[in-house]
């Protein structure tokens, strides 16, 4: 062993786990004797392959890896990080949060905005104040209220609007006609939630506005992040474009479409085109539930419902088996629906359908093919999936495949071809005197 030789074992012993250091050396240093004396010239490449060997060592010193899912606790613990992400952007987005939190508004599905240029309704402004006058002036029974806000200015960070006197009044809400409403938030956030600000005056937009009031929270649910509204007939049509807010009669409530067109006389003998966005749903909840039952549905034509055979166990361990079926299943449905809401708000609203039924159905498929592969005592995933027997074998003897659970509690057999012998996956109980073959050794 020349001193080349030893120092490349020495520098690769390093990389070695340090409670097996000593061993893996005194191993490598009697290997590299046997080699040196059999094929000196091949000794340093020998102990070339000694860094390698290291690098393994330590990879697997603790056994080998875990898959991401493989603990219960690690699983369920990852779906809830997901849900609470998919709910959380969804209460964030106001289209998503319109389905999923109560409107606000007494009858939500009789208000609209008034909309022109097609397309999804967006945060810029389209409606001309021109075109305001000529809704309110033509309502001709299409809606019994017509109401107008723009953005008017920043004061101190807080956003305000300028709005029509009737605004609160279409949306059905018992909120003043005039003076300067502010929200919820802002009354917190730039006021300090000031029990005896209502009635003071403060300058909004070169001018003294009087506070009428404080706009519950999460009561605004229109285009425009805005911290107050100034309720102002003669400022709101002024200049510049804003939005149309409208309320439908009564009979046309309920119903209908979500999305229509109407024309409005320009004053020049020719007709200016909008589009009515019903703001919302008259059923968003049957309409969520009816989408995930279809899920279920087209589920089970792609995958089998049965879970297998289990025979014994106690009552404990099937009762925690189902328990954590239904976990799964629990926090599944929030991500599948908030997601695709969250997919809808960003894009459009129809991709939401189609990616709510996909959803569904690819969670319904991995809730049940997981649940499968897991032990049903531990309900750790099982490793070790072994091929047993030929396809010439499966009316004689057992063929398929046998995986079994890595703290000895059983093994599980999936039949490669179903027969009337073995048309499911069946389980094994293993008793107490196999678990010393799965646990390990001490070091």
């Amino acid at each position: 062993m020349t001193a080349l030789q030893f120092a490349l074992l020495r520098s690769a012993s390093w990389l070695a786990p340090a409670k097996r250091r000593a061993e893996w050396l005194a191993e490598w240093r009697s290997e590299l004797w046997y080699v040196a004396h059999r094929s000196g010239g091949r000794a340093t490449g020998f102990c070339l392959g000694a860094f390698r060997d290291a690098l393994w060592l330590r990879r697997n010193d603790e056994g080998p890896a875990q898959a991401p899912l493989d603990s219960p606790v690690r699983c369920l613990g990852l779906l809830a990080i997901l849900a609470v992400i998919a709910v959380t952007a969804a209460l964030d987005l106001p289209e998503a949060r319109a389905i999923l939190v109560p409107s606000p508004y007494p009858d939500p599905q009789g208000l609209v905005l008034v909309w022109r240029g097609g397309g999804r309704v967006s945060e810029v402004p389209s409606t001309s104040v021109a075109a305001y006058r000529l809704l309110a002036d033509h309502r001709q029974g299409r809606f019994s209220g017509v109401a107008f806000y723009r953005r008017l200015c920043a004061r101190n960070g807080m956003e305000v609007a300028v709005a029509s006197a009737n605004l609160f009044r279409v949306l059905g809400m018992p909120a003043p006609s005039r003076g300067l409403v502010i929200s919820d938030r802002a009354w917190r956030k730039y006021f300090h939630s000031d029990p005896r600000m209502e009635g003071r005056t403060i300058e909004v937009g070169g001018g003294a506005a009087i506070v009428a009031g404080v706009l519950p929270e999460d009561a605004w649910r229109f285009p425009g992040a805005f911290d107050a509204w100034l309720l102002d007939d003669d400022r709101a049509t002024e200049r510049g474009p804003g939005f149309v807010v409208a309320r439908l009669p009564k009979a046309a409530s309920w119903g209908g479409p979500s999305i229509w067109p109407i024309s409005v006389p320009d004053g020049e003998g020719g007709v200016v085109r909008y589009e009515c966005f019903r703001l919302t749903s008259s059923r968003p909840v049957l309409e969520l539930l009816w989408l995930l039952a279809l899920g279920l549905v087209v589920a089970s034509t792609v995958t089998s419902f049965s879970l297998g055979e289990y025979g014994g166990g106690t009552l404990a361990t099937r009762s925690r088996r189902w328990i954590f079926l239904a976990a799964k299943l629990a926090l599944l449905l929030p991500i599948v629906v908030c997601g695709a809401l969250d997919l809808g708000a960003i894009f459009t609203m129809g991709l939401a359908v189609h990616g709510m039924l996909a959803g569904s159905v690819v969670a319904f498929r991995w809730t049940l093919t997981d649940q499968r592969k897991r032990c049903p005592v531990c309900l750790r995933l099982l490793t070790s999936p072994t091929r047993i027997g030929g396809a010439s074998h499966a009316f004689l003897a057992w063929y398929g495949t046998e995986l079994i659970c890595g703290r000895g509690h059983g093994l599980l057999h999936v039949p490669e071809i179903r027969t009337s012998s073995y048309w499911t996956q069946r389980w094994t109980h293993l008793d107490a005197s196999w678990r010393e073959l799965f646990t390990p050794a001490p070091r």
